[in-house]
């Protein structure tokens, strides 16, 4: 009988994003991008290849996003 009522607790939690320190489901995603503006090594590979128009090929933004998991009650990151 106990093991039923275990088994229909995990059955309803199964959607729910919970924080694995504290437990709150008071949980969003954050997004953090990072961005460099300026790339010296494609510039120059660039002015090898295609000549001073290659330049613009190191003023390209390079990008990267990360996604989390943020907890709004112990602020962990997971």
């Amino acid at each position: 009988m106990e093991e039923n009522k275990y088994l229909d607790n995990i059955e309803q939690q199964d959607d729910v994003v919970r924080c694995p320190v504290c437990g709150s489901k008071n949980v969003e995603f954050v997004t953090y991008q990072a961005s460099s503006n300026f790339d010296k090594g494609d510039a120059c590979c660039g002015y090898l290849l295609c000549g001073p128009i290659g330049l613009l090929c190191g003023a390209k933004n390079k990008t990267e996003a990360k996604t989390v998991r943020k907890c709004k009650k112990c602020g962990k990151e997971f």
